[in-house]
């Protein structure tokens, strides 16, 4: 006899099932979307490990980033010859000044010509968290128990013969845009190797 509590078996995935208490005021968000987008955000809430109103409420911290930055969602006609999935990394530069919680590496890419010193923001991922240092910036680096490994403000030394009289600036091998003044090359590139903690105050709210 077959038991009533059994299910006929199906081809098709089920989604997993993700729950989280809120506890503010809820409403209920029940839509249909096409397979392909469904695909695409749960894609999404997998890679960063998200609850589906995680992957939500991030998408919507996205957007209000990139409006900070000049991206504007209204509707309206496309503009000629723009493709739509290009980011400009040096845009994020533009998102007002506060203080910047996140992790420092050395920034690289062929369109780059040069590594640039920069700080992934833990707020955003990808190109809309990346903030390039910039003169006059105060950076904090931490080591992994939290102390302070190096704290200053920014200067950059950009002499292209400043390093073992090439013509080009070399630290360790890889190309860069500059080096900060007054400290060895080297040192100033460890600080920026394992992803170390960082706290970065950008200059406008220095001066």
């Amino acid at each position: 006899m077959q038991n009533a509590a059994e299910t006929p078996p199906s081809d098709s995935p089920q989604p997993r099932k993700r729950r989280r208490i809120v506890t503010d005021p809820t409403r209920d968000l029940s839509f249909c979307i096409g397979c392909s987008e469904y695909d695409r955000f749960v894609a999404f809430a997998d890679k960063y490990k998200f609850t589906y109103r995680e992957a939500v409420v991030r998408l919507l911290d996205l957007s209000d980033a990139l409006a900070e930055i000049g991206c504007d969602f209204a509707p309206g006609p496309a503009e000629p010859n723009r493709d739509p999935r290009h980011v400009d990394p040096f845009a994020a530069l533009r998102i007002k000044n506060r203080p910047i919680h996140g992790v420092c590496f050395l920034y690289t890419q062929s369109a780059t010509v040069g590594g640039w010193w920069a700080v992934q923001e833990d707020r955003y991922p990808a190109y809309v968290g990346l903030r390039l240092l910039d003169e006059g910036d105060d950076l904090t680096v931490y080591a992994d128990d939290g102390s302070v490994l190096w704290n200053g403000i920014i200067h950059q030394y950009t002499t292209p013969e400043m390093l073992d009289g090439s013509s080009q600036q070399y630290v360790n091998g890889m190309w860069v845009q500059w080096v900060q003044v007054g400290m060895d090359p080297k040192d100033w590139h460890e600080l920026f190797v394992g992803h170390k903690r960082c706290l970065l105050k950008p200059a406008s709210e220095n001066g």
